[in-house]
């Protein structure tokens, strides 16, 4: 190719493209169905911390808890993620 212009070996690959939407898509499904079997105290502790970015501290403040409780909960949410997305 002339300068300025794509090979076609350059192009993006649209299958695989596809096929890691498809698996995002799954990925996000199954972290949903998951997040449903943590209790609530957990479940919210989690969503704040890797959804809107807040920290252990934030979080405690937010919810009036200590700020070992929020970490209790987040730990136990991490766990109990764990093993659900296992199976």
């Amino acid at each position: 190719p002339n300068a300025g212009e794509l090979a076609v070996a350059d192009l993006p690959d649209p299958v695989v493209g596809a096929h890691t939407q498809v698996l995002t898509t799954e990925c996000v499904t199954q972290l949903k169905i998951a997040l449903t079997t943590l209790s609530l105290p957990q479940r919210i502790a989690v969503e704040l911390a890797y959804f809107e970015g807040l920290t252990h501290r934030q979080i405690a403040e937010r919810l009036e808890h200590t700020v070992a409780t929020v970490k209790s909960h987040i730990r136990g949410g991490l766990l109990t993620l764990r093993e659900a997305l296992r199976s």
